[in-house]
């Protein structure tokens, strides 16, 4: 009998592509992902998208992406929403990346780090260049690119969240 540290991560990822219209039946994060693509699309000034959703192929406590939503705007345009959680952990961490470049993140209160209102509302925000509020964690300065349920931390405060769980 192997360890568990022996065997291959179940790291494969599937990829599912988000038509602008519904094709037939749709099941999981479909309908979520297109609502978003659109919103997104709209806030870009935007006539046409592309989105895929890739998540893994079966749930394990190793896979640390949950979700990836890429959406292209006018074929100029990339934004990317990614779900992690870190290995045998229960700590979401959200991300969202306009071009590979980090967005500044604002967590409303009452609000769910992954709602369509909260990603778009963080587009604007880096859109039209309104400045950062600070990390989440007390007396911390530093910009905010991960949501957690409830906090908006900077990296250094979100890979702590993920290792120890405190913020």
């Amino acid at each position: 009998m192997t360890s568990t540290t022996d065997r291959p991560r179940p790291t494969r990822m599937d990829t599912l592509t988000i038509a602008p219209y519904p094709t037939g039946p749709e099941y999981g994060c479909e309908p979520a992902a297109r609502e978003i693509a659109e919103a997104v699309c709209r806030l870009y000034g935007g006539d046409a998208w592309r989105a895929e959703h890739r998540s893994p192929a079966w749930p394990h406590p190793e896979n640390e992406i949950h979700g990836e939503l890429t959406i292209t705007v006018n074929n100029l345009r990339t934004v990317v929403h990614r779900h992690t959680v870190p290995a045998h952990t229960h700590r979401d961490l959200f991300t969202l990346t306009v071009d590979g470049r980090p967005v500044p993140a604002h967590l409303p209160r009452h609000r769910l780090s992954h709602a369509t209102e909260t990603i778009v509302a963080n587009l604007w925000r880096d859109l039209h260049k309104m400045s950062p509020a600070g990390c989440d964690h007390l007396g911390c300065p530093d910009v905010p690119t991960v949501l957690t349920f409830g906090a908006a931390l900077c990296p250094v405060h979100a890979q702590r969240y993920a290792e120890t769980g405190l913020t």
